[in-house]
Parts: structure tokens; C-alpha cells; sequence
């Protein structure tokens, strides 16, 4: 099967990390949905800042308004501009990458982890995929190291660009919890 076109972003994309930087110099020491742990650096990202509250609260478990409360974390705001991603909400990349709608919002994380295997091998920078956290949530997850790079606003709005891709201008927008509402758009994990 021919590998189907690359897809690019030019957007601004949202992250919940609670540390001084959400952005991953080193190789990530845990799994994740679209990463082995220990194989290289991943970034997961989102398209609103909505589903990267999602992604928190099913991540930490959280299902009741009283435990919401108890949330504080960082959301950081990134703009990035990256080509040759894998864009698993497209079939034609799903049947190439051989992974399902279910797969890509499964607890089980394996079919994922083989499409992250394969877009790395493919020498991708990243991929898009539906988030598994909410039915409408998008997530731009990114391949390899990068580093904090200076905010600047230009006077059209766009943040100037860089000229290394990999320093990506950060900045942290807020410190606090997600809006009552998100709880109810959380899909949690089945038990």
C-alpha cells in the first residue's frame, strides 16, 4: 500500500502539565497511547484547551463536581507549525496504519502504540488523532525533542516564526481547573 500524503499544522494547539515546562527534552519514561516508554520524546498536545482538560481529568480519574474542585494545574499554550504528520483521523492513514475508530479511544493502548511505531518509522513528526477523551477532541501528538522558545506576538497576531522547529513558542495561559461543564463531556475509562 502507498503511504498516503503527510498532513501540517499551523495552529495553536493546548497542554495541562503540572511543571515548570511542558515541553520534553529527554525520552519519555512512561508509555503512552502513541509511545512506548524509553523510545524517544512525545508531546501530547490539543486542539482546545477543553480537551486537554479532558484528557486531565480522565487521566486522574476524575467522574464528581466535588473532586473537580480539588483540581489545580497548568494549561500551557503552544503555536506550532509542523509538517509530515500522520493523520489518523483520516481512513486512508487509518488503513495504512492498520488501527480502528475503536482502537484509537480503546483502554487498550496497544494497536496505538504500534501506529506511533509506525509513523516513526516512517520518519513523521507526529500525528493527529481523535482524542480518547472526548467525542469531539482532537489531539496533535509530536515526535522527538523540543524546547521552550519565546512567545512573540507580532502586531497581526501570529507569533513570529521561529527559525529552529524544534523550539516552539510557549507560554503558560493559565493556573487553575477546568469549567463544571468539561466533567460531563468526559469519556472515562471502562472498568
Amino acid at each position: 500500500m502507498v503511504r498516503p500524503e503527510y498532513t501540517a499544522v499551523d495552529c495553536t494547539l493546548f497542554r495541562i502539565a503540572d511543571y515548570d515546562t511542558p515541553l520534553w527534552d529527554r525520552r519519555n519514561s512512561q508509555a503512552g497511547r502513541y509511545n512506548h516508554a524509553d523510545r524517544g520524546s512525545t508531546q501530547y498536545w490539543s486542539k482546545s484547551p477543553q480537551t486537554a482538560w479532558a484528557e486531565r481529568l480522565r487521566y486522574l480519574g476524575i467522574r464528581e463536581l466535588e473532586d473537580l474542585a480539588e483540581i489545580r494545574s497548568m494549561l500551557w499554550v503552544g503555536h506550532f507549525r509542523t509538517t509530515e504528520l500522520v493523520d489518523l483521523t483520516d481512513r486512508t492513514w487509518q488503513r495504512f496504519a492498520q488501527v480502528t475508530d475503536r482502537d484509537l479511544t480503546s483502554d487498550d493502548w496497544t494497536a496505538c502504540q504500534v501506529a506511533g511505531d509506525t509513523a516513526r518509522d516512517l520518519g513523521a513528526r507526529g500525528l493527529i488523532a481523535p482524542s480518547a477523551a472526548t467525542a469531539d477532541g482532537i489531539n496533535v501528538v509530536l515526535f522527538g525533542r523540543m524546547v521552550r522558545g519565546d512567545w512573540i506576538e507580532q502586531p497581526h497576531g501570529h507569533p513570529i516564526q521561529l527559525s529552529d522547529d524544534q523550539t516552539i513558542p510557549v507560554e503558560l495561559a493559565a493556573i487553575g481547573r477546568p469549567a463544571d461543564d468539561v466533567l460531563g463531556r468526559v469519556t472515562h475509562h471502562k472498568h
